[in-house]
């Protein structure tokens, strides 16, 4: 899809995968990345952050850049379950564009379009480019990212 911004155009290609979400412990964690490598598995995605009681709240997105696989997705699943690791497993809206990094106003611009139509719970980068976003209505998310003319969650609109 093509969206103008200001005399820019940002190209966005949406795609869904699943991403897994859990907390480890940095040993845990660390061998989770160790047998996902060692399975030949690409992480796409991740997000890794400390919460109070000093565990990793993780956000991972595995496969390669330009897919997933239900192979990655099993093993992941297969890692996780064997390392006692409980998880959920959801949907996540992967963006990719050409714009090159450094771009000023894309963040804004996907934002921009999301927060008043559903919950924006995380948004991160990961491989080439690709920006992750989990919301709480995908089908809400994609319609606002994937219409022509799309209006922002304020007054000002992409097209005049």
């Amino acid at each position: 899809m093509n969206y103008p911004y200001g005399s820019d155009e940002f190209n966005i290609d949406i795609d869904i995968r699943r991403q897994f979400i859990f907390y480890a412990s940095d040993k845990k964690l660390a061998l989770v990345l160790e047998k996902l490598a060692h399975m030949s598995v690409n992480i796409t995605g991740i997000l890794v952050a400390k919460d109070k009681s000093r565990k990793n709240f993780v956000r991972l997105v595995a496969g390669a850049p330009d897919g997933q696989t239900q192979e990655s997705l099993r093993a992941a699943r297969r890692i996780l379950h064997n390392l006692g690791i409980r998880y959920k497993e959801i949907e996540i809206i992967v963006a990719n564009t050409e714009t090159p990094a450094g771009v000023p106003g894309f963040i804004n611009q996907i934002y921009g379009l999301l927060w008043c139509r559903t919950e924006v719970k995380a948004l991160f980068f990961g491989e080439e480019n690709a920006i992750f976003i989990t919301v709480s209505d995908v089908r809400k998310a994609i319609e606002a990212l994937t219409q022509h003319c799309a209006r922002r969650c304020s007054t000002d609109s992409y097209c005049d």
